[in-house]
């Protein structure tokens, strides 16, 4: 081996080094990057839903001084009055979401009935794998789910 082929091994190896260490550096900030995101994003949560409550109130807190209330109890008058229009809103879903997720709950056991057959026609190339271990646990599941969101439903 010469020392020319040497020299150009060593760069080789420097450059495929380099190139490692670049995609683990960039590995690492992404990940930092992620988690600052992560802490950032409460803070401007909070302040864009402080900007649209200001945004929803700002109006009614208006009129109301203009007939000479106090700013404080026009505030707290709209907040008030908008919390209240929220819970209006979640409560009058519920039973909607409760209906569509008891529908859910029936219909389960089709649903794993589907994937059962899905899984012993050997769609997926599984063939050498004990379904039958796979179908028990799916039928348990199904049940112990629509007994429970039985419960869930009623209660």
């Amino acid at each position: 081996m010469t020392q020319m082929d040497a020299h150009s091994r060593k760069e080789l190896w420097e450059t495929r080094a380099f190139k490692i260490w670049s995609i683990v550096g960039i590995c690492v900030l992404a990940f930092i990057a992620i988690k600052v995101c992560e802490i950032v994003w409460q803070a401007v949560a909070t302040i864009i839903l402080t900007a649209i409550i200001v945004f929803l109130c700002h109006g009614v807190v208006e009129s109301f001084c203009k007939k000479g209330m106090n700013r404080i109890l026009a505030t707290t008058i709209a907040v008030v009055g908008l919390l209240l229009i929220i819970i209006a809103f979640v409560l009058s879903i519920i039973p909607t979401i409760g209906g569509q997720f008891a529908s859910f709950l029936s219909n389960l056991p089709g649903y794993i009935s589907s994937a059962q057959n899905f899984v012993s026609s050997d769609a997926l190339g599984l063939s050498d794998v004990d379904v039958s271990r796979f179908s028990s646990f799916f039928t348990e599941l199904g049940s112990g789910l629509q007994k429970r969101g039985a419960e869930v439903v009623e209660n």
